[in-house]
C-alpha cells in the first residue's frame, strides 16, 4: 500500500511538491461576489529543499507537506491571514517532517488585497505579486510571493510561490543521521482553496 503521505495528496506532484490551480467546476461567477473568503478543505502547503543523503549517490529534493491550514482572505482592505500548522508537516522520511520541530506556527500576513481587476470578478485567473510577511518563532520575514488567483461562483483558488533560506527565519538548518547536507534555499508552494464567507 502507499504511504501514509500520499493520501494527503489534493493537487500537485508527490516527488516535486509542486501544486496546481484545480480546475473551477461549476458556472463562472458574472458579478460581484463577496470579497471575504474563509480557508478550506483542498487547501495544502508544500515546502520543498534540496539535499545529499548517505544512502543515494546523487542529491535529490526533499519535499514536506501539510493540509492543516486555516485562516481568512480579505479583498476589501482587511488583512489575510493563513496558519500553518508546522507540527501536522508529512514526508516519506519521517526526520523531515522535524524540520520546523521548534516552530508550531507559521502565519502569513498580506495586508492589502484590493484593487481587483474585472477578471477577478468573471473568473479568469488574474496573476501578480504580493508583499506579505511570515511570522514564525517570533521573528517577522518580508516576503514577496508570485500569486495567481482564481475566483469560482463560492470557491476562490488562489496558488502563491516563494523562497526563504533558513538565516532568513533564524533557524539553524536542519541536520539528521541520514543527511549529508541541506540547501540554504526553501521553495514554498502554497494553495489555497477558500469559501465565501
Amino acid at each position: 500500500s502507499p504511504p501514509l503521505w500520499e493520501s494527503f495528496l489534493p493537487v500537485g506532484d508527490a516527488q516535486s511538491g509542486d501544486l496546481s490551480l484545480p480546475e473551477v467546476v461549476g458556472t463562472t461567477p458574472n458579478g460581484p461576489q463577496g470579497l471575504n473568503y474563509q480557508v478550506s478543505k483542498g487547501s495544502e502547503i508544500t515546502f520543498t529543499v534540496g539535499e545529499q543523503l548517505t544512502r543515494f549517490p546523487l542529491p535529490n529534493d526533499a519535499v514536506v507537506r501539510t493540509i492543516e491550514l486555516s485562516g481568512e482572505l480579505n479583498f476589501d482592505g482587511q488583512p489575510s491571514m493563513v496558519d500553518v500548522d508546522l507540527h501536522s508537516l508529512v514526508s516519506d522520511q519521517s526526520f523531515r517532517g522535524r524540520m520546523f520541530r521548534d516552530s508550531p506556527l507559521a502565519v502569513f500576513t498580506v495586508n492589502d488585497l484590493t484593487d481587483l481587476p474585472p477578471e477577478f470578478f468573471s473568473g479568469g485567473i488574474i496573476a501578480r505579486q504580493v508583499t506579505g510577511v511570515l511570522s514564525i518563532n517570533g521573528v517577522d520575514v518580508p516576503f514577496t510571493f508570485d500569486l495567481e488567483v482564481q475566483n469560482g461562483e463560492d470557491v476562490l483558488n488562489g496558488l502563491s510561490r516563494t523562497v526563504f533560506t533558513w538565516d532568513q527565519l533564524q533557524i539553524s538548518v536542519p541536520t539528521a543521521r541520514l543527511v549529508v547536507s541541506v540547501d540554504d534555499e526553501v521553495s514554498v508552494q502554497l494553495l489555497l482553496v477558500a469559501e465565501d464567507r
